[in-house]
């Protein structure tokens, strides 16, 4: 075999490896969101971090959708009235209370200190940006409340980003972004075409790459990048809307309870814990009972698709909670 022959069959070789492995990082994401209590304070960031890591070490591609910070999305309501009724030192106490809970938490779990002094630097943007949206409106429209909301999750995505860093390559995904919507503001409408190809174009390279992103839940943009919200608790939805756009194998909604269950648990104690049901049955569960730990609105992107929804618990690794199937 001459030299030329075996480079050939070398860059053929590492062809065909290239394409195998991006067969598999296409057919092995896993989208993990996490909501407010799993971010709430330094201890639950920690454990969420373990969490993460556990099944990252698995060999999944993992795209983890966050929501904000328990209670600040309450505040940031909060500011946005505030605003509208002319109440200049109650909007100002609101933001204080944002600031000081974001930095307990940073403050309150193990980093290094390159990697402290880099996310300070991040929320001190993102809080400089926030009051001056504050001070420099008088009264807000929709649109401009949105904007407000939008900081909840830019915030505690790149608290996540930061401590996930430690143990791999991390980076902030902006939904922004990724996911397109009309501009109706406060109860925005997903066009799902161009969010897809948005999701795929930044996601996929990332993720062969063996980057981990975190993604911001709850919000998005219209095509002119004017930031929209999902309407509220909205999260769950945002993670199965990436799932459906990146194809995902599993999309993963993990929480304090360990699933669904057949009755409230807090109301009866002896509540029998859902392991399998279907996407029909649970659609019909959910019209009927209602259900505090999924939202109706997050099956919707991955109806009639072979996506696997598990509702499940952060504090267990290995316990599969309930799982939705077609």
């Amino acid at each position: 075999m001459t030299t030329l022959e075996k480079e050939q069959n070398f860059l053929l070789e590492q062809s065909k490896r290239g394409s195998l492995l991006e067969k598999e990082t296409l057919s092995n994401i896993y989208v993990l969101k996490f909501g407010g209590t799993s971010l709430g304070t330094a201890q639950a960031i920690e454990e969420t971090i373990g969490f993460i890591n556990y099944h990252h070490r698995e060999g999944r591609g993992i795209v983890v959708v966050v929501s904000a910070v328990s209670g600040i999305t309450n505040e940031l309501v909060s500011i946005n009235e505030a605003v509208k009724s002319s109440n200049r030192e109650r909007a100002g106490e609101t933001f204080e209370s944002i600031v000081r809970k974001h930095l307990d938490i940073i403050h309150g779990f193990s980093i290094n200190e390159v990697g402290r002094i880099s996310l300070e630097r991040e929320l001190e943007s993102l809080f400089c940006e926030l009051y001056s949206h504050i001070i420099e409106n008088r009264s807000f429209s929709t649109e401009q409340e949105d904007k407000t909301l939008s900081f909840g999750e830019r915030l505690s995505a790149r608290i996540v980003k930061a401590k996930l860093r430690e143990s791999m390559r991390s980076c902030v995904v902006d939904s922004l972004e990724i996911i397109e919507t009309d501009d109706n503001f406060l109860n925005a409408s997903v066009d799902n075409e161009a969010t897809k190809l948005k999701a795929k174009g930044k996601i996929i390279p990332l993720l062969k790459k063996g980057v981990t992103p975190v993604v911001t839940g709850f919000i998005g943009a219209t095509k002119e990048g004017r930031p929209t919200t999902l309407g509220r608790n909205s999260s769950d939805y945002s993670a199965t809307l990436l799932g459906s756009s990146l194809g995902a194998r599993e999309v993963w909604i993990c929480k304090d309870p360990k699933g669904i269950y057949f009755s409230d648990p807090k109301s009866n104690p002896n509540a029998e814990l859902i392991l399998y049901i279907s996407q029909e049955e649970l659609l019909c569960h959910l019209q009927r009972a209602g259900d505090q730990v999924l939202c109706l609105k997050a099956l919707q992107p991955i109806l009639d698709t072979d996506i696997v929804l598990r509702v499940r618990s952060v504090h267990n690794y290995d316990d599969l909670g309930t799982t939705i199937t077609r």
